[in-house]
């Protein structure tokens, strides 16, 4: 098994929108079209929705689940993710070493989930490993409900500050580092050029 790249944005859906998720997401992600595919053969046609979607075995308990802090899958587009009560944690097939080395999957990754953000009424994203390393414990926060500003406290008191660039995740990481790594970015444009 393999460390998988996450990223995680704050939502303002309360628990009477966070139904629409799915609509809001599709409304505009022609604005993303250029970033995808983010790896060439992924996802395999077929195996992946066209649009954005709840799982099909969760929509009928959306609210009641959110509002128990518990996370309801929603897929498509390549991705899938988990939506809490304040948190939209992205998720992709890349895994996390790739999202670090290739410059063209890290951009394309950021351009998409920053486009989230955006709609999402966020301007700051956490990119952080998801297994094997210390900061996917700041993942655990959303089932308590809490947001990215509890989770960015989390990961400083455990992992300390965020790294400076996300190049230099890698360099620390294959220099005999921890494997605390951990990136925010904040941006005012939903979009990379």
């Amino acid at each position: 098994m393999g460390t998988d790249f996450t990223a995680a944005v704050n939502h303002n859906l309360d628990g009477e929108h966070i139904y629409s998720l799915p609509e809001l997401l599709n409304s505009d992600w022609h604005r993303v079209q250029h970033f995808l595919p983010i790896i060439e053969g992924y996802p395999v046609p077929g195996s992946s929705p066209d649009k954005w979607q709840w799982r099909e075995d969760e929509a009928g308990s959306i609210r009641e689940t959110i509002r128990n802090h518990g996370t309801i899958m929603i897929e498509g587009h390549e991705f899938h993710g988990f939506v809490s009560k304040r948190v939209f944690q992205i998720c992709h097939g890349v895994r996390w070493w790739p999202f670090l080395m290739e410059r063209t999957v890290r951009n394309k990754l950021r351009g998409v989930c920053r486009h989230i953000g955006s709609a999402l009424g966020s301007n700051q994203i956490i990119y952080l490993p998801d297994a094997f390393y210390k900061p996917e414990g700041a993942l655990g926060l959303v089932y308590e409900g809490k947001g990215i500003e509890e989770m960015i406290d989390w990961l400083n008191t455990n992992c300390g500050p965020p790294a400076q660039t996300i190049e230099s995740i890698y360099q620390e990481d294959d220099q005999g580092g921890s494997g605390d790594g951990y990136y925010i970015d904040k941006f005012q444009e939903p979009s990379l050029d």
